[in-house]
This record gives structure tokens, C-alpha cells and sequence, in this order.
């Protein structure tokens, strides 16, 4: 992922689940424009990507096969959807994501090794982490 000066993001590599958010699965060896303007973050994990628009919302696409878009669901997607609002920072890796929100909260999603107990068929695809239970985390600016 690339972020230009005017809030364009770019894509380019494998797209087999819709990864790059260009609305194709087609790979791109060159950088494809995302369909999203006004970015002012971005993070890639796997097979997934994660952008923060200006106004503060959180959009993501590609795999989401352990809910680590964010929305709620295990249904991937090729282009970016809304997945959350009033998020100051994301990140992003292997096949989770993470949200600070405004009020200094943290959401993961996805399967991330945070302690807490569940399995694949039962455990909500979105935690929120109180201070208490975040020790330390680093969102690269």
C-alpha cells in the first residue's frame, strides 16, 4: 500500500481476495488507485487492507475470514467498506486489525493472540480492550 500527499491510496501485488480494494481480484504489478479518497492512514495485514479516511472512519477489504475487517461478518470484500467511525489510528497485520478509537480505545479484530479464551466457532470476531488489559501497543504515524 501506498499513501500519496493528497489522500490517494495505491495498491499493487497478489489480489486473490480483493486485497487491494480496486474493486477487482486481478493481481497489480503496478500501483492500482484504491476506490477511496480522502485517506490519511493505511495498513495491510496478509490479505487484507485497512485505511482511515480524514473524517475519522475506518474502511477495510480483502479476506476476512477471521472477521479481521472489522464489520462484523466472515464475508470478504473487493472494495472498501465501512467498518467503523470516530477511529484515530489503525493498524494492521497477518489476519487481525486494530482500531483506536477517539476516546483512546482499543479494537481488535480478527484472530490475534490476546489471551482471552475462545475458538473458531465461537468467539466474537471484535474486542474492545480497556486500559487494564492493554500493556503496550505501537501505531506507527
Amino acid at each position: 500500500l501506498v499513501l500519496d500527499n493528497n489522500g490517494v491510496a495505491y495498491a499493487m501485488g497478489q489480489n486473490n481476495h480483493g486485497q487491494l480494494g480496486d474493486g477487482t481480484f486481478v493481481p497489480a504489478k503496478r500501483p492500482s488507485k484504491v476506490i477511496l479518497d480522502n485517506v490519511k492512514a493505511i495498513a495491510a495485514g496478509s490479505h487484507h487492507s485497512v485505511f482511515l479516511r480524514t473524517d475519522g472512519t475506518a474502511w477495510a477489504a480483502g479476506r476476512n475470514h477471521y472477521g479481521q475487517l472489522g464489520d462484523r461478518t466472515l464475508l470478504s470484500s473487493k472494495i472498501p467498506k465501512k467498518v467503523m467511525e470516530g477511529v484515530s489510528a489503525i493498524n494492521a497485520k497477518y489476519d487481525f486489525s486494530l482500531f483506536v478509537l477517539e476516546n483512546a480505545s482499543l479494537i481488535a479484530a480478527g484472530q490475534f493472540d490476546s489471551g482471552l479464551p475462545r475458538n473458531r466457532t465461537d468467539w466474537n470476531p471484535l474486542q474492545l480492550f480497556s486500559e487494564s488489559e492493554v500493556q503496550l501497543i505501537t501505531i506507527p504515524t
